[in-house]
């Protein structure tokens, strides 16, 4: 196959408008109260407190100065579907940041995480849920676990006795509601 390098030229040019990009901080707070205005009323409507609902801005993809910017604008939390990126992210901004793990975890990777997560968003085998737990006793952290409402009872049983003295955080979900 010829190429006339093209796709690399567009892969640099991409690079350097990625490293150019100016942040709109005035937009970037607009944008933020607008989606938070949304979830107040989606909350109001659900019959909750808007201040129950936490927005989560997923940083996957985005910069440190994107992040910075949107911290600056008064969002708290970020959300990461892998480790090392969390890990590098968390050392490079600032500590009042609450990172949340999102999407699988690997049982190997457990330790590397606990340190620097407030909410771990997923488990899915018991396994990972007993590494977490174990891991979990050195910092003060949240899971959610996720059960089929229907057909899990005796699953849930089995974990519920499993973690006893957890952090755990057990959630239902009911595919008929």
């Amino acid at each position: 196959a010829v190429s006339d390098g093209t796709e690399r030229g567009d892969r640099d040019r991409d690079a350097l408008a990625a490293s150019e990009v100016v942040i709109d901080s005035v937009a970037l707070k607009a944008r933020l109260a607008g989606v938070r205005e949304r979830i107040a009323r989606a909350a109001d409507r659900a019959r909750r407190d808007p201040a129950s609902v936490k927005l989560i801005a997923v940083s996957k993809t985005f910069s440190l100065d994107h992040i910075r910017a949107a911290a600056d604008s008064g969002q708290i939390d970020f959300g990461e579907n892998k480790v090392q990126e969390l890990v590098s992210k968390w050392e490079a901004l600032p500590k009042d940041i609450e990172w949340h793990l999102l999407g699988h975890l690997q049982t190997n990777k457990v330790k590397y995480i606990v340190p620097f997560v407030a909410l771990i968003h997923s488990v899915d085998s018991l396994k990972l849920l007993q590494e977490i737990n174990k891991e979990a006793a050195k910092k003060n952290i949240q899971v959610y676990l996720l059960l089929d409402g229907f057909g899990s009872r005796d699953l849930s049983k089995k974990i519920r006795d499993e973690i006893k003295n957890s952090k755990i955080h057990f959630l239902f979900y009911n595919p008929k509601i």
